[in-house]
């Protein structure tokens, strides 16, 4: 009679657990030391190796012969528990003998010695089916149990499982199998049958298993039935559904690429092969995690072969880091509406759509905040103000370029003009005269006369000027007199940023921060608000790599300080406020407002 695969290729000792090697080193420990508990609990996902485990163990220890801690296989005990012919060793599924009576049943059995070997071991898998008075009527037998009895308890749902249990059993957690483990497993049943199989069709079924290696074995017994001595990935895709990695790579490139009909083309094919959308989708989740792997940490990406590693590498380099992660959002949200919804197969190809013209959210998020900012910045330095509009709304404006350049000088020039015309004037014209009030002695007073072609200001708005009356251009330059090698630096910087950042993506999160403000000795300084806590630490942090690159890209050799603190700003107020002193004397203290 045929027997499973996942039956005829269990485990026969701990050695040959895949993927649970701190599991089955304890208790091989215990059965060398002779340190055995009275009671365990094998919890986990199907399929890691719960049952084999305690099969093992209750070999391991009856067996007359152990080696390091294994049992040998080829005693008598050994072999009368392989061909279940003894009574000492019990394996009963809890899911059917649940009940109260079934345990008292159980508990009056328990206390009799094994006939013929040294310990009397029940396997109870699917434990937490139990009910809560079969636990209870197990609990005392459990807690002071015979010297020849050990419980072995497999479930994979350990929170169904009272406390009370729990805290009188040994718990082992068995871990999801690796798919570098699984795709051992296979290779050597295939070898051991003489049968060929494709590299990449062991990769198919290694990933449809998830983790559990019975699935990977019953899918090995399904594809083993439609074929007679070679297993090829077609023949996996087609018995299991799973979409070929090279297809998946062909999409995703058009996807890069931005070639919507070749992309949508590439769906048809996946759909007209007999792949459902749901599986499409979770292939299509998988390859953008191997390409956030990929490009952040390479060694982490296990289980492919050396070929499929490479082309994930290459693949990653044409793709941004912030588009693998907002890509990865959008396949997550298209699996979550596939659950509510039966028109998954244009959920998926609207996927792709969005896959295709997404926007760089992140990007623009942060070029949204960055001008914020710098708006807030020229709001407090005066060189933006409100004006009221003929249709009543407050709109802003800036003073250009030109404007700053000149206003300085035009006051000043105002200012000789009118003490000029002054001098010249015997009488002052009535229309140019702006009369005080009269004292108690009844004396005139006249302000000077204001130049005809002006109109008097209601305020005067003083924006923030250098002194050369130029506006500043960059945050960096309004933090510094300019020089002739501060201002290549500056040239250069955006560019020099842009460099750097894609060779080290997360330098992205805080280098854009950092501000050229200052060169001198071969000293260039780079300047931090006070704000940027984080970012501050990581450019310290990293200060020789980015000393490194930054000399690399200006080919010179600059010490570099990083600072949050800047005197020129202040000494740029002292500047303004000399400025508006000047404007006061000229037009008076109360024609003139400061902001």
């Amino acid at each position: 009679m045929y027997q499973a695969i996942y039956r005829k290729y269990r485990p026969k000792t701990f050695d040959e657990v895949i993927s649970q090697s701190e599991i089955v080193g304890v208790l091989k420990n215990q059965v060398m030391n002779k340190q055995l508990g009275h009671a365990y609990i094998f919890s986990g996902t199907r399929g890691t190796g719960k049952t084999s485990c305690a099969k093992i163990l209750a070999r391991a220890v009856n067996c007359l012969n152990p080696k390091d801690g294994n049992p040998c296989n080829e005693c008598a005990n050994c072999k009368s528990i392989l061909n279940e012919t003894t009574m000492d060793v019990v394996e009963m599924d809890a899911a059917s003998n649940r009940r109260i009576d079934d345990i008292r049943d159980l508990r009056d059995k328990v206390i009799y010695p094994p006939a013929l070997l040294k310990y009397k071991v029940y396997i109870i898998d699917e434990a937490h089916m139990i009910t809560n008075e079969g636990f209870n009527a197990l609990l005392k037998i459990m807690e002071e149990p015979p010297s020849h009895l050990i419980f072995i308890l497999a479930t994979t749902e350990l929170e169904k499982v009272p406390q009370t249990i729990l805290s009188r059993c040994q718990r082992f957690d068995f871990n999801r199998i690796d798919r570098a483990g699984i795709s051992k497993s296979i290779k050597l049943i295939t070898e051991d049958l003489n049968i060929k199989i494709d590299d990449e069709a062991i990769e198919m079924i290694a990933r449809s298993a998830d983790g559990a290696m019975r699935d990977a074995h019953s899918i090995l017994d399904q594809v083993l039935a439609s074929s007679e001595d070679h297993i090829s990935s077609d023949l996996v895709s087609s018995i299991i559904g799973t979409v070929k990695s090279d297809t998946v790579f062909e999409l995703v490139e058009n996807i890069i690429n931005e070639n919507e009909i070749e992309s949508l083309s590439t769906l048809e094919l996946i759909f007209d092969s007999g792949i459902d959308s749901g599986e499409f989708i979770s292939s299509l989740l998988e390859h953008y995690r191997n390409l956030l792997l990929s490009k952040t940490v390479p060694g982490r990406l296990t289980g492919y072969d050396d070929e499929s590693i490479n082309k994930y590498s290459q693949q990653s380099k044409k793709i941004e880091l912030s588009r693998i992660v907002d890509s990865i959002e959008i396949i997550l949200d298209a699996s979550s509406q596939m659950r509510k919804s039966e028109l998954t197969k244009i959920i998926s190809q609207i996927t792709i759509v969005k896959l295709i013209e997404q926007v760089d959210r992140k990007n623009l998020l942060s070029r949204i905040e960055k001008l914020e900012k710098e708006i807030s910045e020229l709001k407090k330095g005066g060189r933006i103000t409100y004006v009221s509009s003929d249709a009543g709304e407050n709109k802003p404006t800036v003073p250009s370029k030109s404007e700053n350049k000149a206003t300085l000088t035009e006051l000043k020039k105002e200012l000789i003009e009118q003490e000029t015309k002054t001098e010249a004037k015997t009488e002052p014209k009535p229309e140019t005269i702006k009369e005080a009030k009269t004292d108690s002695d009844s004396k005139a007073e006249t302000k000077p006369t204001e130049p005809s072609a002006v109109e008097k200001p209601e305020a005067i708005v003083i924006p923030e000027l250098k002194e050369d009356g130029e506006k500043p251009e960059t945050k960096a330059e309004a933090l510094n007199p300019t020089s002739e090698e501060l201002e290549t630096v500056i040239e250069g910087w955006n560019s020099f940023v842009s460099t750097v950042t894609k060779a080290n993506p997360f330098w992205e999160f805080w280098i854009n921060d950092l501000k050229p403000i200052d060169v001198s000795k071969n000293k260039l300084t780079l300047y931090l608000p006070k704000d940027q806590t984080i970012a501050y630490k990581k450019a310290e942090s990293l200060k020789d790599e980015l000393k490194e690159g930054l000399n690399k890209y200006y080919n010179k050799n600059y010490e570099i300080i990083i600072t949050t603190e800047s005197n020129l700003e202040d000494k740029s107020e002292e500047e303004i406020d000399e400025t508006f002193q000047l404007i006061v004397d000229l037009f008076g203290k109360d024609n003139v407002e400061k902001i």
